[in-house]
């Protein structure tokens, strides 16, 4: 998901939103309730960022969260 011209508080609220929805969604198979978790990864950009440095960031950002479980989602850069 992009979301532009959005502060970073703002883009953080809408994962945590997002993510609510899709993990409060039930999901049966075989009349068994199925966890559905969420990770994400957050990341700002610029107009002089590629697509592809984009999603890599943002890649790197939920992997490096959910290595040191921090929580649900993460932002790599600025911080």
């Amino acid at each position: 998901m992009i979301v532009a011209q959005t502060q970073w508080n703002d883009g953080a609220k809408r994962a945590r939103t997002l993510q609510w929805a899709i993990e409060s969604t039930p999901c049966e198979f075989h009349d068994e309730h199925l966890p559905v978790k969420v990770s994400l990864g957050i990341e700002p950009y610029g107009p002089d960022d590629a697509p592809k440095d984009l999603i890599h960031r943002a890649d790197m950002a939920m992997y490096n969260f959910k290595r040191q479980n921090k929580g649900p989602f993460g932002r790599m850069a600025a911080e």
